[in-house]
């Protein structure tokens, strides 16, 4: 089966994605995000908590979660940490909701890394939203900077 889009349709479509810049095609409101394992060690599971604003309702919508927090390697990074190319944003941290009423803004998730050494957790919201400041586009909410931290070899 064949997908076809009007011409019509498809160029409304490319006049919108590129009228509305990249923060305005996926920018969640991401309020925090920490590496909440004390000393994280390769190979190992390492804990993240992700918090969103007050009043957003993010549900467990998977395709947004899957993709929203990545982990990357700090040599794939400037040194303010955000990742030197947008279409590699390392591995994607699949990060669910929390249960509970005072934790309805609250994602948590893990992931494991092979290697020790440094490493960064970035919002994919906060790349573009990063990106569309550097452009000059003024955003009315803040955007969470990339966590640097450090992954220990096994004993």
């Amino acid at each position: 089966m064949r997908w076809r889009i009007p011409v019509a349709g498809a160029a409304a479509l490319v006049v919108f994605l590129v009228g509305t810049g990249t923060a305005a095609a996926k920018e969640l409101p991401v309020t925090g995000l920490a590496v909440t394992t004390a000393h994280p060690v390769a190979g190992r599971p390492i804990e993240v908590v992700v918090d969103f604003a007050a009043g957003f309702a993010l549900g467990n919508a998977t395709a947004v979660t899957d993709f929203e927090i990545s982990v990357l390697p700090a040599k794939n990074t400037g040194r303010d940490g955000w990742p030197r190319n947008r279409d590699h944003l390392g591995t994607p941290v699949i990060i669910h909701s929390v249960d509970g009423p005072a934790s309805a803004t609250e994602y948590r998730g893990t992931f494991v890394v092979s290697h020790p050494g440094r490493y960064v957790l970035v919002s994919r919201s906060g790349v573009y939203a990063h990106e569309d400041v550097a452009a000059g586009v003024t955003l009315t909410i803040p955007y969470v900077k990339p966590v640097r931290f450090r992954v220990r070899a096994p004993n």
